[in-house]
């Protein structure tokens, strides 16, 4: 409340011409007293003009001054005024201005009666606009977005769900605003949503916020299927909120998968032809070659000796046909399996002296060729891994079967992944994590820094029948196969 005492005391008159505010000041007849020189710039307008004139002419222009005056009339006396806008000011100059019509107490006929003070709100004005379009454009974004956008609060449950995620996981909107986000997760990820989020709301840890990566979701109707989620964080005054964005793999990985599988059908076709095609003709050079030397020990011992060697680099030849033909085709029969391993495992240590113990618990028959081929990849990948990037000093490979299933793990000792990959993508990551689907599989990486990585990949399906083993040592119904001791554990 503005004093009478106060707009007249000494000194008033540079106080009342200081205030940035807009102020004006009217008698009982709304006749204009003084205007403040922040409104006369405003109005173009000298003080001594406006004076003894009408406020709603001169000063306060372009409302509708009775219904001001009305209104003002009709408050209750413990009410000290009321609030009203109006625009000032001359062509691209014009103002918005908020005005709060003020009722002193009048202590004196000639002192002013009300006193008007206003304030320019013009930007925020504007500034509100700018919001509220960038929210409808936002909002426009969002629903015409190629790719599900679903928003979810610090509790986890759903605020915003775009007509993209209605489609991809078949809730309407409706239905999925207000649920928890564990609607669209399978288990056991359903079940452990809350308590992650709990965690990264105490600790700051998280494991998937700021990185995308491939998940599963779960369709309204309980189906199944391989998405790419990236989720960011932002802060509103009602507290944290989540925005995910999720893409549909499913024709991806279809295609990626076939591209693996004709790749894998062309290593294998080119591993045979080396094997039956040139493996053939070398061995029928080495025979000759030897029978040549044969022949000539006697008439010629010096010729006799070059086609021994010859017989000898031939032989070479022969091995390291067999060792590529072997590495395009590793497997001619999905028995053979578990000798593979063993296999991989004595050729890592004789290149790299890495230690490397192989177990094998169970055995399997009637598994198709396809899916042994597939565990083998994913073993050699981890293995050449574990040695190369992780600089691991042993590694760990077991194959347990049991009716339930398969399970296969990679474990090494190394420097794990967050060191051993934080320069290059990872494409073999990735393409494991191919195998593993397109064998009906999954792959579940776990690795800390300076403890490892160990990768498991478990079909939870049967697949095949145990049995008795058929190949190698034969001593124990669970074959361990170790070498240099290495410790092995599945």
């Amino acid at each position: 409340m503005v004093e009478n005492s106060t707009l007249h005391s000494p000194g008033s008159v540079s106080l009342f011409s200081g205030f940035t505010l807009l102020l004006v000041c009217v008698d009982e007849n709304f006749n204009v007293i003084r205007i403040n020189p922040a409104l006369a710039a405003i109005l173009g307008t000298d003080m001594a003009e406006a004076r003894n004139k009408s406020v709603w002419q001169q000063a306060i222009t372009g409302v509708d001054g009775d219904q001001i005056e009305k209104r003002l009339a009709s408050l209750p006396d413990d009410e000290p005024g009321l609030w009203f806008a109006s625009e000032l000011g001359r062509g691209d100059q014009r103002r918005l201005i908020s005005w709060h019509l003020v009722r002193p107490r009048c202590l004196a006929p000639d002192q002013p009666s009300m006193v008007f003070s206003g304030v320019d709100i013009t930007a925020l004005l504007h500034a509100e606009q700018q919001r509220q379009a960038t929210a409808i454009q936002a909002h426009a974004i969002v629903r015409t977005a190629v790719d599900a956008i679903i928003v979810i609060n610090q509790r986890g449950c759903i605020e915003s769900f775009n007509p993209a995620a209605e489609k991809l996981f078949g809730y309407p909107a409706a239905k999925a605003i207000g649920q928890n986000v564990s609607i669209l997760m399978p288990e056991p990820y359903a079940s452990e949503h809350n308590l992650y989020m709990e965690n990264y709301l105490e600790t700051g840890v998280a494991s998937i916020i700021g990185i995308g990566r491939e998940v599963t979701g779960r369709k309204k109707d309980g189906s199944l299927f391989p998405m790419h989620l990236s989720v960011g964080e932002f802060q509103l005054e009602d507290g944290r909120h989540f925005a995910g964005i999720v893409r549909d793999r499913t024709e991806v990985n279809r295609m990626q998968a076939q591209i693996i599988e004709v790749s894998d059908r062309e290593k294998q076709l080119i591993g045979q032809d080396l094997h039956d095609g040139v493996g053939q003709v070398l061995s029928g050079a080495a025979f000759l070659a030897k029978a040549l030397s044969t022949r000539l020990r006697k008439k010629s011992p010096s010729e006799s000796a070059q086609a021994e060697q010859l017989a000898t680099l031939i032989s070479s030849a022969i091995s390291q046909n067999r060792q590529l033909s072997r590495g395009l085709q590793p497997l001619t029969n999905a028995d053979e399996l578990p000798s593979a391993l063993e296999a991989l495992a004595m050729q890592l240590e004789t290149v790299s002296s890495v230690k490397c113990a192989v177990r094998v618990r169970g055995w399997l028959r009637g598994m198709d060729l396809n899916t042994s081929t597939h565990l083998y990849r994913i073993a050699q990948e981890a293995m050449n891994n574990a040695t190369k990037h992780a600089h691991a000093k042993q590694v760990e490979v077991g194959l347990k079967v049991a009716p339930s299933g398969l399970r296969l793990t990679i474990r090494d000792d190394g420097v794990g992944l967050v060191r051993a990959n934080h320069r290059r993508k990872g494409l073999g990551l990735s393409i494991m994590q191919y195998r593993a689907r397109a064998i009906g599989g999954r792959l579940d990486i776990r690795s800390t820094r300076g403890n490892g990585t160990t990768i498991i990949c478990e079909i939870e399906h049967p697949v095949g029948r145990q049995g008795k083993k058929t190949h190698g040592p034969t001593k124990k119904k669970d074959k361990i196969r170790k070498i240099h001791q290495a410790p092995a554990s599945d």
